[in-house]
């Protein structure tokens, strides 16, 4: 109000004269852009006649302006009006685009990506409420400026400029995010040393946590391995209660392969270690007494390469 004051104390010096026929009083207004004209006010003026009154109230908020004011803009125009008491006043909005919590959380979820690799991340802001007013010609562009995410409490603090030019705006805000993620579990028993397969497992919905790291997140994970003891269903799984199925024990007598382009040799020998699919052991020939490393197979299976090398 005091601005409004001002400005019209102001125009009182340029002595602006706009006679015409009696005006009426526009007891609300909502305007556009950054000044509350005459023509907002006061209905009938003769043509020619609408001037910039007064600044308008900031994009969102709205000002009442009152008798006493409206008689000092009516002198300083020689408007024809003059109020019956007291009570005239005209409520003026200003009207704004809204750029609310979704808008500020889709500027925020690239950033928290950097911080969650997850594919869905709930934003909760401190202030749900909280919302930012630009003026209706204004470009609402959202960038952030600074953002400190600390993971154990899943805790963010940012800094937000809304809008461009001179309605740019920095806003501060915080509050949690927590990454949700879809991870499979086992909705079955399965001992250890049996190979899970896919009708054992379904997916659950949870929240990742930073010990997640451990967590297994796809079925190919899960797919051909065996529990190393007893997991719980229905509960996220780690990959070291997991290993392939043991297809070679220590000890046991095993069909040792070497195979090149142009040929397949075979001969026996006796596991030195225990393993399943795709591990390396230590497998001693039983007719050399050599000992080589090769890989698991199949049961009872191993194949070295061409240049496998004997270690003693």
């Amino acid at each position: 109000m005091r601005v409004a004051i001002a400005l019209v104390a102001a125009v009182l010096v340029v002595g602006v004269s706009i006679p015409g026929e009696a005006t009426r009083l526009r007891p609300e207004v909502t305007v556009s852009d950054d000044s509350i004209r005459l023509g907002d006010l006061f209905a009938d003026l003769p043509s020619g006649a609408d001037r910039v009154a007064t600044r308008a109230p900031a994009p969102g908020s709205s000002v009442v302006l009152d008798a006493q004011f409206l008689n000092r803009v009516a002198r300083v125009f020689r408007l024809n009006w003059t109020t019956d008491g007291f009570d005239d006043q005209v409520v003026v909005h200003r009207a704004s685009q809204v750029i609310g919590s979704a808008a500020m959380t889709d500027a925020l979820l690239p950033e928290l990506s950097r911080h969650l690799p997850v594919a869905r991340i709930d934003v909760i802001f401190d202030r749900p409420d909280l919302e930012v007013h630009l003026p209706v010609t204004s470009v609402p562009r959202i960038r952030v400026e600074y953002l400190d995410f600390r993971a154990l409490q899943q805790r963010f603090r940012a800094r937000l400029i809304v809008g461009s030019g001179r309605d740019l705006q920095r806003i501060q805000v915080s509050g949690r995010a927590i990454g949700r993620m879809e991870v499979p579990v086992l909705v079955r028993f399965v001992r250890p040393g049996e190979a899970i397969e896919g009708d054992a497992i379904a997916w659950l919905e949870t929240r990742y946590e930073s010990s997640h790291s451990d967590i297994i997140r796809s079925e190919a994970e899960l797919i051909g391995k065996t529990p190393r003891r007893a997991v719980p269903l229905n509960r996220p799984l780690r990959h070291r209660d997991f290993q392939a199925p043991r297809l070679v024990d220590r000890g046991d007598l095993v069909t040792v392969v070497l195979q090149t382009r142009s040929m397949t040799l075979s001969t026996q020998g006796r596991a030195l270690d225990r393993g399943g699919r795709g591990d390396v052991i230590r497998v001693v020939n039983t007719q050399s007494n050599r000992t080589v490393e090769a890989t698991v197979t199949a049961p009872g299976r191993v194949t070295v390469g061409p240049f496998a090398a004997a270690i003693n």
